[in-house]
């Protein structure tokens, strides 16, 4: 299921001191990554988003927000990038929806029994504990990078799902060590060095907004198209 232009993905970031332990072992990580969890309720970021194509030397650089909340039954989030190839994502418990103005047409995914696997790439990181990214992956640490201002320990996952393997190789998830959430990922898509990166700034973390907030907003008129995968 084809997202953000290759593959589903995933995002986000925050603003909130949560721990002050330095990036210097990968258990330091973990432990910046569980208290992020304990306090994660919600966030809005802007987010730059850069695809890059090994085989052309290519990069397709946009930007946009973010906005994410942690409910009970799921997490929702809506992407909005704008520019030239302006595209809005909705995340809901049962679906993916894709608006693209230009064409003013609404593409929607249902993601059924694939939650699972859509929240390990939409949102990853994004609230997870340590227990919940080492149940999914093998995890080595790379090194601390200060990344949008904030210090971050940058660690290496690698799938253990052979389904999610073939969607991707390996990530790196940069988490900041003050706020236990990611400030930059890296999903390498293939083989050939293809990889998605997004990198998170201007982060609030648990800003108060309600589930309507979250809801793709469409003009009157709009096409809707239900796409199997």
């Amino acid at each position: 299921m084809k997202i953000f232009g290759c593959a589903p993905l995933a995002l986000l970031g925050a603003a909130l001191c949560v721990s002050h332990v330095r990036a210097q072992s990968l258990n330091d990580v973990f432990n910046a990554l569980d208290d992020g969890a304990r306090k994660f309720k919600s966030m809005k970021a802007s987010v730059k988003d850069d695809d890059y194509t090994a085989l052309v030397n290519d990069h397709s650089v946009q930007s946009g927000t973010i906005h994410v909340k942690k409910e009970a039954a799921a997490t929702l989030m809506l992407l909005d990038f704008t520019g030239p190839a302006a595209k809005t994502i909705s995340l809901d418990a049962n679906t993916v929806k894709i608006f693209n103005p230009k064409a003013n047409v609404v593409q929607v995914y249902d993601i059924g029994n694939r939650r699972s696997l859509i929240d390990q790439y939409l949102l990853l990181g994004f609230g997870a504990s340590s227990d919940d990214l080492k149940k999914a992956y093998t995890i080595s640490y790379v090194g601390a990078e200060a990344i949008s201002g904030q210090r971050a320990g940058n660690i290496q996952l690698i799938p253990k799902s052979p389904e999610q393997l073939r969607q991707l190789s390996k990530v790196n998830l940069w988490i900041s060590t003050s706020l236990g959430l990611p400030v930059k990922q890296k999903f390498w898509t293939g083989t050939a060095g293809d990889y998605k990166e997004l990198t998170y700034s201007e982060v609030k973390l648990n800003p108060s907004f309600s589930d309507k907030d979250l809801q793709l907003k469409t003009p009157k008129g709009v096409q809707i198209e239900h796409v199997e995968h």
